[in-house]
């Protein structure tokens, strides 16, 4: 099946308060990453929703056809929901996620960011190739994660291990209109990032920081793997982020 974890991976939505948060999961993810997180807010008054991106949840052959923009659509309602209900607005991704959370905010009228391991440099040294290899390669494997600390990770989570090469080029191709909308970012952005991370070099978060134009801007470092949602430190994530989310509303 190419499938790992055994999370829940349908999407999900909480209506509680006036300040909603938007849960974006990672790629080839699903809401099952981020429905710890939810809960928290959730339970804390804030209202929540994780949409399930085009192509994810099902089975990888799923993504064949699937464009970045059809997650920034599918995105961008579940925006446009919460919005409509909610007075402030935060956009929280993990992963690609994250980097698809800049990217609306580099757009859209949000509170803040909340980017957990936001992608930014892959550790993969073939990932700049994705846009040529898409053309003669019809699947990339991701396999299962191997740098979570936590060994019962796995329940709070559902993946593809492997996805269309064209899908995995749709991807890198977010990531770069993330890096660029991030120079446009001027609202308040926490990042966070885990020094074990088997994905990502940790030193792109680093990176990010320095791009960001907002004055409100702060990284911690975790002792995490990729999905610090589901890893060891994820409460000390959920609380900081609902601190953030406090804070700014606050002020």
């Amino acid at each position: 099946m190419f499938v790992a974890g055994r999370g829940n991976p349908t999407p999900f939505e909480e209506w509680r308060g006036t300040v909603g948060a938007l849960l974006l999961h990672g790629f080839p993810g699903s809401p099952a990453e981020m429905r710890e997180v939810g809960a928290y807010l959730a339970e804390r008054g804030v209202s929540v929703i994780a949409p399930l991106l085009p192509g994810h949840g099902r089975q990888p052959e799923a993504l064949r056809g699937v464009r970045w923009s059809d997650w920034v659509r599918e995105a961008e309602e579940a925006l446009r929901r919460l919005q409509e209900r909610c007075t402030r607005v935060f956009a929280l991704g993990l992963s690609a996620g994250a980097a698809l959370s800049l990217y609306l905010a580099g757009k859209k009228p949000l509170a803040g960011v909340v980017a957990v391991s936001p992608a930014v440099k892959l550790r993969n040294p073939l990932a700049p190739l994705l846009p040529i290899a898409r053309f003669f390669l019809r699947w990339v494997v991701l396999g299962e994660d191997a740098d979570l600390a936590d060994p019962g990770g796995p329940e709070r989570q559902w993946y593809y291990t492997r996805a269309p090469a064209s899908a995995a080029a749709e991807m890198y191709a977010l990531l770069r209109a993330a890096w660029r909308a991030a120079a446009r970012v001027n609202v308040p952005v926490l990042i966070f990032q885990g020094r074990r991370d088997g994905v990502l070099r940790p030193e792109g978060a680093e990176a990010l920081l320095r791009r960001l134009p907002t004055a409100e801007k702060r990284l911690i470092w975790l002792d995490s793997g990729h999905n610090a949602l589901v890893d060891v430190e994820r409460e000390t994530v959920f609380r900081e982020a609902y601190a953030f989310m406090e804070k700014v509303v606050r002020r």
